[in-house]
């Protein structure tokens, strides 16, 4: 299972786990046997199932038994950091607790599945000796017409109306009668402080009208951003969580309204501190921007020393709000020279050197 473009974890029959990051292959003791399936609940917890089941909360380094009984849970998908859906041999089971306890959910009298997926956190299948679709969350489940005699393994969802699904002697199956989207030739998402950078390439299109993002974080689904000109590229959504996740789907609208569906991509928003970053412009004459990062709201002092140590100017000295804050510092009045931007938030101190030339 991945969960990054460069970070997996691999495990199996044996009381091992491969933990793949950045192309370096580890082995790592898992603590039990038997292992079924692996799968990320977030890009750092993942929980592997076997005769015991284990969780790891630091992307599979370490591992511990997860805090429930075993409900002989043999294959799992997540659809939010904690909630995922499993099969057993009775049918499909849901967790709201990163897998610590399963209750089972509406799926019939169905046995012998083997294999289950989400394209998003709506649309899910499961397969084995039955194929089984949900439209709603995994609340209910549907069977649809099985395809083949053979028994099914896996399957793959690349969107929610088309899936790969193979099973025995190298048989492998699409299902949905839709093209695989090539409008769209990728979307990629570079996590930021409190933000995330989209970036996105396309064929070219004469039809094409605009674009639109959308943003979902666990269940919720929202249209973050809409009539996106033609010719843009790139999109910067701010004002995240430090530390959680999101996932983002672009769609290209064409001028009749439909439109072209990326594959959903996910990022995690790394955790935020206390920075002053450089200011812009410097050297300056005589008015530079000065931009400071805060994790949280905290008191804020900040000040402009000149060489001596003096304070020549107090530019913040209340509460401020986390994110990142800007603050212009005109120096028309003050001589040519070096001075000190000192930033105090909460127990840390930061400076800056900055040159005024006039």
């Amino acid at each position: 299972a991945a969960g990054s473009a460069t970070h997996a974890v691999a495990v199996g029959n044996g009381v091992d786990a491969l933990v793949i990051d950045n192309g370096v292959v580890t082995v790592v003791p898992i603590g039990g046997s038997g292992f079924g399936d692996v799968a990320f609940a977030s890009p750092s917890v993942v929980v592997a199932l076997g005769a015991t089941d284990m969780r790891s909360t630091d992307g599979g380094m370490t591992w511990s038994p997860t805090n429930g009984p075993f409900n002989n849970v043999t294959a799992l998908a997540f659809t939010t950091p904690t909630r995922a859906f499993g099969v057993t041999p009775t049918g499909i089971v849901r967790s709201d607790d990163t897998g610590d306890t399963w209750t089972a959910v509406p799926s019939g009298a169905v046995t012998g599945l083997r294999g289950i997926a989400f394209a998003d956190a709506n649309h899910g299948m499961a397969v084995g000796r039955h194929v089984l679709m949900t439209n709603d969350g995994g609340m209910t489940w549907t069977p649809l017409d099985q395809p083949t005699d053979l028994i099914l393994n896996h399957v793959s969802m690349i969107a929610q109306n088309l899936a790969f699904v193979s099973g025995l002697h190298e048989n492998v199956l699409r299902y949905g009668n839709s093209p695989v989207p090539t409008l769209i030739q990728a979307l990629d998402v570079t996590p930021r402080p409190f933000g995330a950078e989209l970036r996105w390439r396309v064929s070219i299109d004469d039809q094409l009208a605009g674009f639109t993002i959308m943003r979902s974080s666990g269940a919720a689904s929202e249209r973050i951003a809409s009539n996106i000109a033609v010719s843009e590229r790139s999109f910067r959504d701010d004002g995240l969580t430090p530390g959680a996740t999101y996932e983002y789907q672009l769609l290209a609208v064409d001028r009749d309204g439909s439109y072209t569906q990326s594959a959903p991509v996910k990022v995690t928003i790394p955790s935020a501190s206390v920075e002053l970053l450089p200011n812009q412009p410097n050297p300056f004459n005589p008015e530079t921007t000065i931009r400071f990062m805060l994790p949280e709201k905290m008191p804020v002092v900040l000040t402009v020393h000149d060489v001596a140590g003096h304070v020549v100017a107090t530019l913040v000295n209340g509460v401020s709000a986390a994110g990142m804050q800007t603050i212009t510092w005109n120096a028309d009045h003050m001589a040519s020279g070096v001075y000190f931007a000192k930033l105090r938030a909460g127990k840390t101190e930061i400076s800056r050197k900055m040159v005024l030339l006039k």
